[in-house]
């Protein structure tokens, strides 16, 4: 019986061992390529999961006008047991689109190591008529 306990108490702590914790603050900006002069939009930042993504950052709508530059923040704190990178995405509704109706955009934002810190990147997105037609409101 002592042997069960030690081999269970080893397993135990090698199980929590592998976890890797920080607060990341991720801020993404660049611009939104598009032909109109003045569009709206908003951006929600999620982190890719195994069962449920993580929607870690909202932005509300915007009006932007030309030369369209956006900037987003996020911010996340753990991204579960013996993963130590975060995968992100962002997902851009907008109404750049020639006949003004809304899309949905998915753009992959890459790979972060789960630290205590900020990581900053540029993205320059192309939504001129980008995405798939969608009845969500931009607000």
């Amino acid at each position: 019986m002592t042997s069960w306990t030690f081999n269970f108490s080893t397993f135990a702590f090698l199980l929590i061992l592998p976890i890797t914790e920080g607060t990341t603050k991720f801020e993404f900006h660049g611009q939104l390529f598009c032909e109109k002069d003045n569009f709206n939009y908003q951006i929600t930042i999620y982190e890719d999961d195994i069962y449920i993504d993580d929607k870690i950052s909202h932005l509300p709508s915007v009006l932007s006008s030309s030369p369209h530059l956006y900037s987003a923040t996020a911010i996340d704190n753990w991204d579960g047991f013996w993963n130590n990178f975060y995968d992100l995405y962002m997902i851009v509704t907008h109404n750049c689109t020639s006949n003004g109706k809304n899309k949905i955009l998915t753009v992959s934002l890459g790979q972060y190591p789960v630290k205590d810190g900020d990581i900053s990147s540029e993205r320059n997105i192309f939504v001129n008529n980008a995405g798939i037609d969608t009845g969500d409101v931009i607000a």
